[in-house]
């Protein structure tokens, strides 16, 4: 063969070869596997979005886009590893390690003939791993963030510590570049716990702390609701409304009570619905005891098991808060358990198999996985519809099971962190604000008017969080804070408008009764420690609900709205005749006008009444 003749056909062959390649390439990014015959390439017919579990469309268009797997995911397999073998070293050698991890994590994972595996591909996979990977390449094909939002109350801040050493953060800082050398530059993670709190009103106002684009969400408010679980089973429902018709984000409950895992095991279980597939449970406190009864020197996850992360003077030191080193374990075990399904997005991503996997997870169960089941606590009770929602039959046979769902419940609030919702967007009185919460304060301000402002605890805690100079904390990052209006009689009226999320003026006479629109009217007080006679929202309070004066105002009393004992929520009836209003020029916005006078003339500004969050929730929209 001539010198000519080997050049041609040394060149057809890197052509055939860069053609082979180019279609491996289009099959990771979703187009078919197999080459068409000659290895020919042709045109690929217009495909329209492909609808995915969690709501996003997947174009064509977006699957087309060069993606260099290759190197990113030797980058990303080396990393894992490297954070495998950290783990082993930190917790006692691989043996210690695998065992802290298999007691640390609940997966609530059934037998193989109870359907707790996926067939993918020839292979089995665990169904919560499965759909957990989903989630993770979702996000990566749609360009959207991961968002890891945490919910809690001190323990989860970190109290005792540095913020930036609280679980949630170290959990970020260890899974950081590990997601962006798997695609996912975009990885958020929220601590959104604020100390002190139960977990409602919290539950009530989901997307204002955690977030509408949560994919995780988290639950550790333990210590405040003793060993109950009906708190943590409306909270769980309302998590599952954050959905919006969407997949329901993955749910980790952090805490060890029976009652409360036991509540988790029964919603996995309900396998016929698919809910809540990749829920999982995490109690490292157990888990860790054999490594620490363990003799000889101790490995660096449990060394100085008893030291805090803060100065000796930095207030948190109590007995139920976490100290560095939990806090390091808690964020390991974690990552460790993500890590699991980030390897097995990876996998699927340098098999090109990426169209099929989401196409084989995201399509079983799609339906049900959106279906809210029934409370297993409890369905009767005052406000149940409020706490678990209704249930409600379309389109089904008159005998058949009904569906659940939550009726629209909106929420504002003035405590940090909060990404949107303020309670001061619905006010619409005058009120007053202090130069410096914390310093530069006028004590008088609330004889003229609502004032905002933060109770005497909170206030004397943050003054010693941020004191600078020797010995001093010097601030340690926190970024939570219970701020509230506070009034007295002298204060006069607080006027709020709750605009309705029907978006739509009234049409008619009767449409303007909000009877026919507002469901319920929560009011919440801040919780914190209050010496002598503080304000009693139930009969120290006139509300005026749509111009009618309300007749039924009654504190809340469940699992989760309780605070040192003390009720800390009041539900408003909204009385009958009451109407509806609109505002704007243009685009009328209707809603519901609602006053607040504090009637004790008694109240001093020590016990004065105080506002925190307002709760709103609507009728259900048919159709």
């Amino acid at each position: 063969m001539g010198k000519v003749a080997r050049r041609r056909s040394k060149l057809l062959g890197i052509v055939a070869a860069l053609v082979l390649a180019a279609w491996a390439l289009l099959a990771v990014l979703g187009q078919p596997a197999e080459p068409p015959a000659n290895h020919a390439v042709e045109s690929m017919p217009a495909e329209k979005p492909m609808k995915l579990l969690n709501g996003h469309e997947l174009h064509t268009s977006v699957l087309n886009k060069p993606m260099k797997l290759t190197k990113s995911m030797r980058k990303f397999h080396k990393a894992a590893v490297d954070l495998r073998e950290q783990f082993d070293q930190r917790y006692g050698g691989r043996k210690y390690s695998a065992e802290l991890l298999r007691d640390a994590v609940q997966t609530f994972d059934l037998n193989r003939n109870d359907k707790s595996e996926i067939e993918f591909r020839g292979q089995s996979y665990e169904l919560g791993k499965a759909y957990t990977a989903f989630r993770l390449l979702s996000a990566l094909v749609n360009k959207k963030p991961f968002v890891v939002a945490f919910a809690g109350y001190s323990t989860t801040v970190g109290r005792g510590n540095h913020l930036k050493q609280s679980y949630p953060l170290v959990f970020g800082e260890l899974l950081k570049a590990p997601m962006m050398l798997l695609g996912l530059p975009d990885f958020k993670v929220r601590n959104a716990a604020i100390g002190g709190i139960p977990s409602f009103p919290y539950g009530w106002c989901l997307s204002n702390f955690l977030g509408e684009d949560a994919d995780v969400v988290t639950w550790e408010f333990g210590k405040n609701e003793q060993s109950k679980a009906d708190g943590l089973d409306s909270f769980i429902r309302y998590a599952h409304a954050l959905s919006s018709g969407k997949i329901p984000p993955k749910f980790m409950l952090m805490d060890d009570s029976k009652s409360r895992v036991d509540l988790m095991k029964k919603y996995k279980l309900l396998k016929q619905r698919g809910f809540m597939t990749d829920s999982i449970a995490v109690n490292v406190d157990t888990a860790i005891k054999p490594l620490l009864a363990r003799e000889g020197a101790p490995p660096a996850g449990v060394n100085d098991w008893d030291a805090w992360g803060a100065n000796s003077n930095c207030p948190g030191r109590s007995k139920w808060h976490i100290k560095r080193q939990g806090h390091e374990l808690r964020a390991w075990v974690l990552a460790m358990h993500f890590l699991d399904a980030m390897e097995l997005a990876a996998d699927v991503l340098e098999a090109g198999t990426l169209n099929d996997f989401l196409l084989t997870v995201g399509g079983q169960n799609k339906g049900m996985l959106q279906q809210l089941p029934e409370p297993i606590t409890t369905k009767k009770g005052e406000f149940g519809t409020l706490r678990f929602g209704e249930r409600y039959r379309r389109d089904k046979p008159l005998n058949a099971e009904p569906n659940w769902q939550m009726n629209h419940v909106s929420c504002r609030t003035s405590f940090d962190p909060v990404l949107n919702g303020y309670l001061r967007d619905i006010v619409q009185s005058p009120v007053q604000a202090q130069k410096d919460l914390l310093t530069d304060r006028d004590e008088s301000l609330i004889e003229r008017g609502w004032v905002w402002d933060v109770g005497l605890l909170e206030r004397k805690t943050k003054l010693k969080v941020n004191a600078v100079g020797l010995g001093k904390c010097g601030g340690l990052g926190y970024i939570d804070m219970k701020m509230a209006l506070y009034g007295i009689h002298s204060s006069g009226k607080l006027s709020l408008w709750l605009p309705s999320s029907k978006g739509r003026a009234a049409t008619s006479v009767d449409d303007t009764y909000a009877s026919g629109h507002y469901k319920s009217l929560v009011i919440c007080e801040v919780n914190e420690k209050r010496e002598g006679a503080p304000c009693d929202m139930e009969n120290d309070m006139e509300v005026t609900v749509g111009g009618k004066k309300a007749t039924s105002i009654r504190y809340m009393s469940f699992t989760g709205v309780e605070y040192l004992g003390r009720n800390v929520c009041i539900n408003v009836r909204v009385p009958e005749g009451a109407k509806l209003d609109s505002r704007g020029s243009v685009t009328k916005e209707i809603g519901l006008p609602v006053d607040i006078v504090v009637t004790n003339r008694k109240l001093t500004q020590k016990g004065a009444c105080s506002i925190s969050h307002v709760v709103w929730e609507e009728t259900r929209l048919v159709g």
